[in-house]
């Protein structure tokens, strides 16, 4: 985004009720790409704007990625849709097209290895991320 809009914009405390409503819905399983990056950096902004932080777990489509199609090395967004051959018309490093591609390569895995979601997680269980406790988690 250019930065004039960036700014524009209200700060995390006018999404966070928003943003907790989503993150701790017992009903829905969060799926994203280097998730643990993600969970830091939310917890980082509950902290910085004084609101508790999110105790949060999702599955991190990159070390599912690794882990099904043996891979050397984690990949990007980017390269793991190119491999698995998923067309789109993403703008990577936008938070948006982001979480979408994410949900494009989780799908593109059951796809390819004939399964369910339910299934996809229960054969990834060890690529559940737990979010960083507070303490660990550094404000500048």
């Amino acid at each position: 985004y250019p930065q004039e809009i960036f700014y524009k914009q209200d700060n995390f405390t006018a999404y966070y009720d928003e943003i907790k409503q989503l993150l701790v819905d017992s009903k829905l399983t969060l799926i994203g790409h280097s998730i643990q990056s993600d969970f830091y950096f939310l917890n980082y902004a509950c902290l910085r704007y004084k609101f508790p932080v999110f105790e949060l777990q999702g599955y991190d489509t990159q070390k599912m990625y690794k882990k099904l199609y043996n891979a050397d090395h984690v990949e990007s967004l980017e390269k793991i849709i190119d491999h698995l051959r998923i067309e789109n018309d993403i703008t990577f490093h936008r938070s948006c097209d982001d979480a979408l591609a994410s949900f494009y390569i989780a799908r593109e895995m059951c796809f390819g290895k004939n399964c369910s979601m339910e299934e996809l997680l229960d054969q990834c269980d060890d690529c559940l991320v737990l979010s960083p406790e507070a303490k660990n988690i550094k404000i500048k």
